[in-house]
């Protein structure tokens, strides 16, 4: 299938679903039960605006976002004898039958949504669920970032709606330089607060999923980057209140993802205190929120000044960019215990040795450096994806005890023997323009 075709079949998709929502809302308003009615009708209402969003070409998330949708619609149980009749009634009957329908309608969205390459985002600790109860202080508070966030993301939909006066001899349609941000970040902030609201609710799902927690408001940090991006680099032709709200979005999105980081902890501790658990290995870390003076902005600068951040920060530093820079130097980076994601690519980077430590490390993006040597990557067992396209490496056995690894780059690198890495269950090797998996054959002699 051509990717035009894949393209028409996401769009009959999503005009199924949008039917299926359509006759699951009737069959809603038919029901007596008030949580039925407040739970659904706000999820249905999301599922719209995923649809409406994808009319306009806001597909970043579309594959998690019918994912979550999918999941959420399972949650609230729909019981088989209406609690009053103690007897089944054609309109519980039509609301069960109907919401199968959309459960159907959702996953086929999601096999095609993934046939175009819009995976689902994964978690870097796998599924996890908890009593709201169990962790109520701390949801509240992030409800109250996510708040604020929403709050942020409405500013900058009517700064941004505002006529304005061109700042130089150019006009700028601001509405149309950000109208996909703030499409993508209300769907995510509706996905998010479903799991942080707390209380006793009916229509409010016992368990929040820690995991699907992590997942959105990680795509609302980096959605709220691409806004930040976008007014740094046209501060010039941007109003001053675009520029302000702008820039209050994007602080404001990194605030929920790192108190989630912070929950994902306690979650680990608690865990661990009852039992083994099936969840990568914690990261050293501290009690409570980052420190008020942390800034990855200035972790960043530090970093470029062949400096090390201050230690206070380090449990709080789990994902860093320095893609497109000069740094050369890794060696400030060796003692980030915390750090989960790495990009330098495009560096001056050769010596990876400074990051054999890192063994919370499970993204690392080295394309385009010049980096030949991997060895000191052998240790790092929680590494997921590892991306060494045109790199100088040739030699990849030193990867092969890396059983956490699923995805691997190789495209434009001299390797030609993988055989080392037969032993690693479920991972994707692109090179040469394809995606290879194990086992893996050994490598053609060479004929004169």
């Amino acid at each position: 299938m051509t990717r035009p075709e894949r393209i028409q079949a996401m769009r009959d998709r999503l005009g199924e679903i949008g039917r299926a929502s359509r006759r699951f809302r009737a069959a809603l308003a038919l029901s007596n039960d008030p949580a039925h009615q407040r739970y659904f009708k706000e999820l249905l209402d999301r599922i719209d605006l995923i649809i409406a969003n994808e009319a306009v070409g806001a597909t970043r998330e579309l594959g998690g976002d019918l994912s979550k949708a999918r999941q959420d619609l399972r949650r609230l149980q729909l019981p088989e004898l209406d609690p009053d009749l103690e007897a089944p009634t054609p309109a519980l009957t039509a609301l069960r039958g109907e919401r199968g329908n959309l459960v159907e309608a959702l996953e086929n969205g999601v096999d095609a949504a993934r046939a175009l390459g819009l995976e689902p985002r994964m978690s870097g600790f796998g599924e996890l669920q908890v009593p709201r109860a169990a962790f109520e202080s701390t949801l509240v508070r992030i409800d109250e970032r996510l708040r604020n966030v929403e709050d942020n993301v409405r500013g900058l939909a009517e700064a941004t709606a505002k006529p304005t006066t061109p700042q130089t001899n150019m006009a700028v349609d601001q509405r149309g330089l950000f109208n996909l941000q703030i499409a993508s970040l209300t769907v995510q902030v509706g996905a998010a607060r479903l799991e942080t609201r707390t209380g006793q609710d009916a229509a409010i799902p016992p368990e929040s999923d820690i995991a699907a927690l992590a997942r959105t408001t990680e795509a609302i940090r980096d959605i709220a980057r691409d806004v930040k991006a976008t007014v740094e680099g046209l501060t010039g032709w941007l109003t001053p209140v675009v520029r302000f709200v702008g820039g209050l979005l994007a602080r404001s999105a990194e605030r929920p993802a790192r108190s989630v980081r912070v929950l994902v902890r306690a979650i680990r501790r608690r865990l661990q205190a009852t039992g083994p658990i099936d969840i990568a290995p914690e990261p050293p870390a501290k009690e409570g929120p980052p420190p008020d003076d942390f800034d990855l902005d200035e972790v960043k600068r530090l970093v470029l000044a062949s400096e090390a951040p201050p230690a206070a920060w380090v449990p709080f530093i789990v994902e860093l960019d320095l893609s497109g820079t000069q740094i050369a130097d890794l060696s400030p980076l060796s003692g980030l215990s915390s750090l989960q994601s790495l990009d330098l690519m495009g560096t001056q980077v050769a010596d990876v040795s400074p990051l054999s430590g890192l063994s919370s490390l499970q993204s690392l993006t080295l394309k385009s450096t010049q980096v030949a040597d991997v060895s000191p990557l052998s240790g790092l067992s929680s590494l997921q994806s590892l991306d060494l396209e045109g790199t100088k490496v040739a030699d990849v056995s030193p990867l092969s005890g890396l059983s956490s690894l699923r995805k691997l780059d190789l495209e434009g690198t001299q390797v030609a023997d993988l055989t080392p890495l037969n032993g690693i269950r479920g991972l994707e090797v692109k090179q040469r323009g394809r995606t290879l998996q194990p086992p893996f054959a050994p490598p053609r002699a060479r004929t004169r």
